[in-house]
């Protein structure tokens, strides 16, 4: 039987490393232990192992990078170039690899080895905004880019176009069943999913683990975390009545001696908002478990300066 499972990891890894190598012609390496110093990830989602960001990336229109540092895959919609060194300055992050796609044109699929003919992706800039468009490749051939095979047209419903949209959140924790000492050591997580986009689903939000809990007082309700999540949504979402803004998690206090205490358990109706009802507007949401307390504050607006 050992034998029997070290024959399955040793076959799992093969594939993993075979993946990871076909897909290194799409997202080249570009730095180890750094990742953007100046743009903010589109999405982020938990995960194991780096494979699973490609896959993330290759199956989002948005995406043209990503970031992973052993435990989540950050998505970002911009592309590495070297301008008078890079483009965009990196920053420090130990333990993380950034990766981009270079792919500018069907000539560069070719430099990179593609001989299929076929639609793929490439990356463009049009008016200082940076797209994912897929475009019919003729690599079989010394003239690469020419229309894609003639085909009569399926008549479709135009898609509705993408809007940027800023998700502020500000979360306020109450902690009274500590056991004394006079703070509240508060750990869990907290996720977000927006809209019925499968890219805006299972956002992580914030997250502690019981190891590094964070200290509040007892008896205050104290603001232990704020910051904003970014996601792209048709226009009319933002008044929407139908549309769905929906919390997940729990709080817990960590009790050494003792039981852990549950603060709050994130779901139900109480977790779930209507965009009409933020948009522009200050609204909080209440969880509570005896004499505890967490409010989660929410804002939801335009993204400006993406929207142009």
């Amino acid at each position: 039987k050992t034998e029997k499972n070290t024959m399955l990891l040793l076959i799992a890894l093969i594939t993993i490393n075979f993946n990871t190598a076909r897909s290194s012609n799409i997202y080249q390496l570009i730095a180890k232990d750094k990742t953007l110093a100046s743009e903010q990830p589109f999405t982020k989602r938990p995960s194991k192992f780096g494979i699973q960001c490609i896959s993330m990336c290759d199956h989002s229109p948005a995406c043209l990078s990503y970031a992973f540092n052993g435990q989540t895959c950050y998505l970002y919609d911009v592309m590495f170039k070297t301008t008078n060194g890079e483009h965009r300055a990196l920053k420090d992050q130990t333990g993380a690899v950034y990766h981009s796609t270079v792919a500018d044109s069907c000539e560069t699929w070719h430099q990179l080895g593609k001989r299929r003919n076929g639609f793929y992706y490439v990356s463009s800039e049009v008016n200082g905004q940076q797209r994912k468009t897929e475009i019919y490749c003729y690599l079989n051939q010394e003239v690469y880019t020419t229309p894609p095979p003639t085909t009569t047209p399926v008549p479709t419903a135009a898609p509705q176009p993408m809007y940027h949209y800023k998700l502020h959140i500000n979360i306020k924790v109450g902690c009274n069943s500590d056991l004394g000492d006079g703070f509240c050591e508060v750990y869990g997580s907290l996720n977000v999913n927006i809209g019925n986009r499968a890219v805006n689903q299972n956002i992580q939000i914030w997250r502690r683990e019981q190891t590094n809990p964070y200290s509040s007082f007892e008896g205050w309700l104290m603001s232990i975390y704020s910051a904003h999540s970014l996601f792209q949504e048709s226009y009319d979402f933002r008044s929407s009545m139908t549309g769905t803004i929906i919390f997940t998690g729990q709080f817990k206090e960590y009790d050494n001696p003792g039981t852990d205490e549950i603060l709050a358990n994130i779901a139900g109706q109480n977790a779930q908002v209507h965009p009409a009802d933020i948009y522009n507007k200050d609204h909080h949401v209440t969880f509570t478990e005896f004499s505890n307390r967490v409010e989660i504050h929410l804002r939801l607006e335009f993204n400006a300066a993406l929207n142009g």
